[in-house]
């Protein structure tokens, strides 16, 4: 509101300037100087181009965003899994679409399919995110979601490391997704997501079994030197059940708008990376499910809460009032 507000006063200014010109400029004597000049006409074009270039710099849309987004759907490209991955596409080529009000941004993805004989495995996976690496720069949004199979390696003592010694999992091995001749443990997806740009905010969601063990572990995904990264977690760390096929729903939802978006728990008129997590978590939470999610450290204060995906539409109505205005003075 303190931007629009803000151009208000500018726009007043800009009508004073307005009406602080001159009717004519150079050629007033119409009579005897063939070529002079419309003063009202030039005026027009002067204060047009003025209005046009304030505009420009006021509301002009800022650097380029774009999202990327690896998405992994385990077992078989027919599934509800590779579904869930399409519904959670679907959803980012929304909040793209909200952000272009401001930022242009596109949408990269490295979706990885599986195949109706063979599920993805962890090279394929790290091969995606490294494409993301390769590319990611500051101001740039990473989302990673898999959906699948998850499990632990084996019940080798201190494997995992907990540093909170909260391992209640029915093996003491870390965590892994992907398929069993091609394993990824949450310490080697640790491990490639901390080699992309430490400026760049990552969303990380793991529907697999056992994927609340996939935190808290001395190399796990939200280890102390990770920065930028918000994660959710379908199940606790001792559970075998994935069953998260609806969170991409809940995610799609959380940017659906009535009077205003569902997912903006403070009704500021924008919604947050945490609002969008913590909406699909509560939904969770109300079936009587488990699960989790939070952040790792972050740059600037409060983040993800701070980090806008859903900004409040102000540049349309921006430029839509200069417009007004400057259409109501033609008229006049």
């Amino acid at each position: 509101m303190s931007k629009l507000k803000f151009l208000y006063r500018r726009t007043c200014r800009i009508r004073f300037f307005w009406n602080s010109l001159p009717r004519t400029i150079a050629g007033t004597n119409k009579m005897t100087d063939n070529r002079a000049i419309s003063g009202f006409k030039l005026k027009s074009v002067a204060v047009s181009a003025f209005l046009f270039m304030f505009l420009f710099v006021q509301a002009a849309p800022l650097k380029a965003m774009p999202i990327f987004f690896v998405g992994i759907g385990n077992p078989t490209a027919g599934d509800p899994d590779m579904k869930a991955v399409d519904t959670l596409d679907k959803t980012l080529k929304k909040i793209a679409k909200a952000l272009g009000q401001e930022y242009k941004p596109t949408i990269i993805k490295a979706t990885v399919t599986a195949t109706k004989t063979e599920e993805v495995g962890g090279t394929a996976i790290i091969n995606a995110l490294n494409q993301v690496k390769a590319k990611a720069k500051e101001g740039d949004l990473v989302v990673f979601y898999y959906i699948g199979h998850g499990n632990r390696t084996d019940a080798t003592p201190g494997k995992e490391d907990k540093t909170d010694s909260t391992d209640k999992a029915k093996t003491k091995g870390d965590e892994w997704i992907g398929k069993t001749s091609d394993k990824l443990t949450d310490d080697q997806l640790a491990t490639v997501l901390g080699s992309i740009n430490p400026s760049v905010p990552k969303v990380v969601i793991v529907d697999a079994c056992f994927s609340g063990g996939m935190i808290n572990g001395a190399d796990d995904i939200n280890k102390s030197s990770m920065l930028n990264l918000a994660y959710m977690l379908s199940v606790p760390e001792a559970d075998i059940d994935q069953g998260l096929y609806e969170y991409p729903a809940w995610l799609e939802e959380a940017i659906e708008k009535n009077t205003h978006y569902k997912g903006d728990k403070n009704e500021d008129g924008s919604v947050t990376i945490g609002e969008w997590l913590d909406y699909a978590h509560q939904k969770r939470i109300a079936k009587g499910q488990g699960g989790t999610w939070g952040w790792t450290s972050w740059t600037g204060s409060q983040p993800p809460t701070d980090y806008v995906i859903i900004p409040e539409p102000t540049t349309l109505v921006l430029l839509g009032l200069g417009g007004l205005a400057l259409l109501s003075r033609r008229k006049g």
